[in-house]
């Protein structure tokens, strides 16, 4: 996989692994992913990449250099846990998620149990009332102008690509990943 090598853009490379279908070729699949997740966390691709796909995610990736240090960090994770698993989640998708599970863990909980829940970013009376006295915070969460931005990225089928939940187009697998802070509701602005 030497070739991966000379790549020098996140988008070349997970285009390189998508070139290739695990179904035909399964052995040299592994063996790229493999090697992308290798490539992807090396030093200059991570600290000084063309453009950070969370670069688009600027308003709502908080604006201090630990909590960026930390997200790109869990985007470069969820990307190799993302290839690990054969999944091929977009960038824009796939940061978003990420973002998302360390922002707000607990609205990523929330919509990890059931993805449809994306759509109460729109919801009306009707929505609201399917919801529990003891989830209300959380659909108010996903009305702030930040949270709606975020998931203007987002629907349900990208909520199970990038969970590992069958039923994402492009899809596989079961696995399923915890925020490490699920109990929290993060609301923004608060300290």
């Amino acid at each position: 996989m030497a070739h991966l090598e000379s790549l020098r853009t996140e988008e070349d490379i997970l285009a390189a692994v998508a070139a290739v279908d695990p179904r035909t070729e399964p052995a040299r699949a592994h063996a790229l992913r493999d090697a992308a997740m290798r490539r992807l966390a090396q030093p200059d691709l991570i600290e000084s990449p063309s453009q950070h796909v969370l670069e688009l995610f600027e308003d709502v990736v908080e604006a201090n250099p630990r909590a960026m240090k930390r997200q790109v960090m869990a985007y470069g994770m969820a990307r190799a846990s993302d290839l690990a698993s054969f999944r091929n989640t977009p960038q824009t998708e796939l940061a978003a998620w990420s973002i998302l599970c360390m922002r707000w863990p607990a609205l990523a909980d929330w919509l990890r149990e059931d993805p449809e829940r994306v759509s109460y970013r729109d919801a009306d009376e009707a929505a609201d009332a399917r919801v529990s006295k003891d989830e209300w915070p959380i659909p108010v969460l996903m009305r702030s102008a930040e949270v709606r931005s975020l998931l203007s990225y987002v629907d349900a089928a990208a909520v199970r690509r990038a969970t590992g939940q069958r039923g994402g187009i492009g899809g596989t697998g079961e696995m399923r990943q915890s925020s490490p802070q699920s109990s929290r509701v993060a609301v923004p602005g608060a300290i």
